[in-house]
């Protein structure tokens, strides 16, 4: 039986936990070559697209790169995709093989058929400028990207469709999003998110 994005993002998700940012390649190292990834990686499984994109972020003026995953059949016509949109983006597919996760799990009828964006976060006191409760990457997020993909791409426009998810600052960030915009994410995963922070 077929699980909501929700859920089954929650279970892909809880293969590695990232939230220690020196641990993260130790882990990666760890974790090489074991059954899981030996099974996630494959090549009968049939494999998503992942491509990257440059737009410019008129929010905050400055270029941002954006990482698209489509699955294996994606469909540019009829039913629309489901959507997932993931902050800390280089993370979740250099630390966490997270589109190995979704091919494998999708091959396996676990998930709905869904279309990924991984937006690229900034480093240092930037970071936490767009992740930490900040109305502007709001801004971004609301008015330019969740617009720019449902222009280029086959995705839902349902909220109960959709899902926010990051990790630490990222997970705080998603949070954020979902309270301020429920029309458009009605899902939210926030990994180890980081509340400590409050509302800076």
């Amino acid at each position: 039986m077929r699980t909501n994005l929700f859920s089954f993002l929650v279970a892909a998700l809880l293969v590695v936990h990232p939230a220690n940012a020196g641990a993260q390649q130790q882990m990666a190292d760890e974790l090489a070559g074991t059954e899981v990834n030996r099974r996630l990686g494959e090549s009968e499984t049939p494999a998503g697209r992942l491509m990257m994109h440059v737009i410019f972020d008129s929010t905050y003026r400055r270029p941002r790169r954006i990482w698209v995953y489509t699955p294996p059949g994606y469909r540019e016509r009829g039913t629309p995709h489901d959507l997932l949109v993931v902050f800390d983006g280089e993370d979740y597919f250099n630390s966490i093989p997270l589109p190995l996760i979704l091919d494998t799990l999708l091959a396996a009828s676990k998930a709905p058929p869904f279309v990924a964006v991984f937006v690229d976060d900034s480093i240092g006191q930037a970071r936490s400028d767009d992740l930490s409760n900040h109305s502007r990457f709001a801004a971004f997020v609301g008015r330019q990207l969740v617009p720019w993909v449902r222009r280029n791409w086959n995705v839902t426009r349902k909220s109960n469709r959709t899902v926010i998810a990051g990790f630490s600052n990222g997970g705080l960030g998603a949070s954020y999003l979902a309270f301020k915009r429920p029309d458009l994410f009605g899902n939210v995963y926030s990994q180890s998110g980081a509340f400590w922070r409050g509302n800076e």
